[in-house]
């Protein structure tokens, strides 16, 4: 949305965005059309169960598991690896 407004995100911040991203969270990038002022990261948790429900479904003849998401792929990513799912 920035670069639409033709504020353009720096190399640095693009770099955090996608460390965020990796460790799961969900980015936010504030400011204005000038620059960006802050950036928020926000994650939904993965219960603690996940990981063993998958593997009882596994246990139980159900080889493949996929997980839908609407985050950006390093959020799904950490999220599948978290849960054990493909």
């Amino acid at each position: 949305m920035f670069e639409e407004v033709q504020t353009t995100l720096s190399e640095d911040i693009k770099a955090t965005i996608a460390t965020l991203q990796s460790a799961g969270k969900t980015v936010m990038v504030t400011g204005t059309d000038e620059k960006v002022l802050a950036l928020i990261a926000v994650a939904d948790e993965v219960r603690e169960s996940s990981r063993e429900v998958v593997r009882k479904l596994h246990d139980l003849g159900i080889k493949k598991t996929v997980m839908l998401t609407g985050d950006n792929k390093g959020t799904a990513q950490c999220h599948r690896e978290t849960c054990g799912c493909e």
